[in-house]
């Protein structure tokens, strides 16, 4: 399998000459892209006009000057050397786009106005690994990251020096990626942490490991491609043989082909059940508060417990009743002209992304519990408020009228299925 590290800054290449109607057209060239979250930027790339390496899915790579960033439109434009006009690229076509000039952080930034509203920011670098479907990596370390309809936005870390720090754009588009990976593993963070033990976490895997080996044997049996004996019977002699997956073990016995086992697993991601996450807050082993700070952590989000924030009355007003009640979110302040929302799950990029629509500003999420979310709603929107704006919303209202103690469990399955898993290789989808 071939590796990529995050890479060394280079010199960007020589100036490229754009005819003025080229770049002078914000209406047309729209580019959205921003900076690491919650870091402090003493310099970074311009965005209109920088230079970029593209490599597309079929492995050929180009430079260029980029001209535009369209997530809507899903079109990228950039100006290749020497060309006479821009070429456009569609995201579903390339398989990753890095941006080469880099982002300068504060090694150590000072966010007193942060401090005083309580909010706990990690700005650290975490681990990211990006497996492509083409079988190649990226491995590096990434200053947060952000998750689009699109693909993936990570901030490789390339120096960090006395005072700065560097990292560089990278984005990977969601076409290309098989899987990638933030941070460390969840269950051993709880263990480190002393919030569970690791009797507790073998147990919890085996579960999830025995409640997957069942979705893939029950589509087995539903397709009458083996009878419930000799599923059982492979099941008993898993046990037996713990490193072996259930689906080396049933192509073994020649119970099933290749073929069908691979049916079986394109089923299993449609369909995968209970994250480790949600095992653990259902067998009472930790409460899903810690598990929630615990993933915060792991992705280098805020957690902020929301009745200790004290949020302004004029950031309330940004979001009206009918839209925070909707989405279940809670507008805390303006950051560097972004809006800093409570979210229980801030991966969650559709609601961010109609947040973004309805104010017209970029939205920064932190995470925050359900129950949080729930009571600053009811705490910070008078029944005015509501009684005005709320109109379709009859339903979340009734919700809410309550302590909501229910658990939405989103935020694990969000965190580990598909493109944006995060959990460790026992999410390998054949255990």
């Amino acid at each position: 399998m071939q590796s990529e590290s995050a890479v060394e800054v280079e010199t960007p290449e020589e100036e490229v000459e754009v005819e003025e109607e080229e770049t002078q057209s914000p209406g047309q060239m729209k580019i959205d892209l921003q900076p690491p979250p919650f870091s402090e930027v003493n310099e970074g790339p311009e965005y209109s006009n920088t230079s970029v390496t593209i490599e597309l899915n079929n492995s050929t790579r180009t430079k260029g000057k980029l001209l535009q960033f369209d997530a809507a439109t899903e079109s990228i434009k950039i100006i290749e050397p020497r060309a006479a006009s821009p070429t456009e690229i569609l995201m579903n076509t390339i398989k990753f786009l890095r941006l080469e000039k880099p982002y300068q952080l504060m090694l150590d930034p000072d966010n007193p106005a942060e401090a005083r509203k309580g909010l706990d920011v990690d700005t650290d670098a975490r681990s990211f690994e990006v497996f492509f479907k083409d079988r190649t990596e990226i491995t590096g370390k990434t200053y947060g990251s952000r998750n689009d309809k699109n693909g993936v936005h990570f901030y490789e870390q390339t120096k960090v020096g006395r005072k700065w720090r560097y990292c560089t754009h990278l984005f990977v588009s969601n076409t290309a990626i098989e899987n990638h990976i933030i941070g460390g593993q969840i269950g051993d963070m709880l263990v480190q942490e002393k919030q569970i033990s690791k009797d507790a976490l073998d147990s919890a895997l085996q579960d999830q490991q025995q409640e997957r080996s069942r979705l893939i044997g029950d589509y087995l049996i539903n397709q009458k491609i083996v009878d419930a004996d000799e599923l059982e019977n492979a099941l008993s002699r898993q046990k037996n043989m713990p490193n072996l997956k259930l689906g080396e073990i049933l192509l073994s016995e020649d119970l099933v082909t290749e073929a069908q086992l691979q049916e079986a697993l394109k089923e299993q991601k449609k369909k995968r059940k209970s994250a480790l996450g949600e095992i653990l807050v259902d067998k009472g082993v930790i409460d899903k508060n810690e598990i929630q700070q615990s993933l915060a952590k792991k992705l280098g989000i805020p957690f902020v417990n929301l009745r200790e924030f004290i949020v302004d009355p004029d950031v309330i007003r940004v979001l009206t009743a009918a839209v925070a009640f909707k989405h279940k979110v809670v507008p805390m302040y303006v950051y560097e002209g972004k809006i800093v929302v409570a979210i229980e799950n801030p991966m969650d990029w559709q609601v961010t992304d109609a947040l973004s629509f309805n104010i017209n500003k970029y939205v920064e999420p932190v995470m925050a519990s359900a129950e949080d979310i729930n009571w600053a709603l009811q705490f910070y929107y008078t029944s005015e408020d509501i009684e005005d704006t709320i109109g379709d919303y009859d339903e979340d209202l009734e919700t809410l009228e309550t302590e909501d103690d229910s658990f939405d469990a989103s935020i694990f399955s969000a965190v580990e299925t598909s493109q944006v898993t995060i959990m460790s290789s026992f999410e390998s989808l054949t255990k």
